[in-house]
C-alpha cells in the first residue's frame, strides 16, 4: 500500500467519524424555549405583577427547569412561581417587580432553563395603572370593556380581524389621546 493511500484513507476514516460525532450531538440537544407572548405586556413602575409568559404549545420542553429570568437594564427583577404538577411547560408564571426608578419603555428578557436562554421576551415599563384585556369577547358596544382613561390596555389578538370595543367616560370639552 502506498503511504498517499494509506493517508486519504486515514483523512476518510476521519471525517466519517467526525460526521458521526457531530450528527449525535445535534440530534441529542434539546430547543431553546422560544416566546410567543407575556401577559400582561405593560407592567407599571414601583410595582409587583404577576405575568405570564408564554411558549409554542407542544414545544417539548417549554419553560422545563427554568432557574433565572435575565433582563436588559436595570430595575426589573422576578421570581419564578412554581408550576403545579398539572400547568403546562408552555407557560410560565412570573412575579415581576419593577422598582420606581426604572426606565419607561420596551424591556428586553430572557428565561433561562435547563435547555438554554429562551429567545427575547419583552415587557414595557408604564407610569400609570393597567389592565388586562377580559377575555370573554367584547366586539361591539353592548359588550365593550370599560376602562379608565389613562390606563394601558394588556391583550392579544386570537383570531383572524378580530374587534375588540372599548369604553371610557369622558366629559364635554375633555382632550384625551389614544397612542
Amino acid at each position: 500500500m502506498s503511504l498517499i493511500y494509506r493517508q486519504h484513507c486515514l483523512v476518510t476514516c476521519l471525517m466519517f467519524s467526525l460526521i458521526w460525532l457531530t450528527s449525535n450531538q445535534l440530534i441529542a440537544q434539546t430547543p431553546n424555549p422560544e416566546f410567543t407572548h407575556a401577559l400582561p405586556m405593560a407592567v407599571q413602575r414601583g410595582t409587583t405583577t404577576e405575568v405570564t409568559v408564554f411558549t409554542y404549545p407542544g414545544q417539548k420542553k417549554g419553560f422545563e427547569g427554568t432557574f433565572a429570568i435575565l433582563f436588559q437594564g436595570e430595575g426589573l427583577k422576578a421570581e419564578i412561581i412554581p408550576r403545579g404538577e398539572k400547568e403546562s411547560v408552555d407557560q410560565l408564571k412570573l412575579k415581576v417587580t419593577v422598582d420606581s426608578i426604572a426606565t419607561l419603555g420596551v424591556h428586553e428578557f430572557r428565561v433561562a432553563a435547563a435547555s438554554g436562554a429562551s429567545t427575547c421576551g419583552q415587557l414595557l415599563v408604564i407610569d400609570g395603572p393597567g389592565v388586562i384585556e377580559q377575555t370573554e369577547p367584547h366586539a361591539d358596544r353592548e359588550k365593550a370593556q370599560a376602562v379608565q382613561i389613562g390606563q394601558t390596555i394588556s391583550g392579544m389578538l386570537t383570531a383572524k380581524e378580530q374587534v375588540d370595543v372599548y369604553k371610557i367616560t369622558a366629559t364635554a370639552g375633555q382632550s384625551v389621546t389614544f397612542a
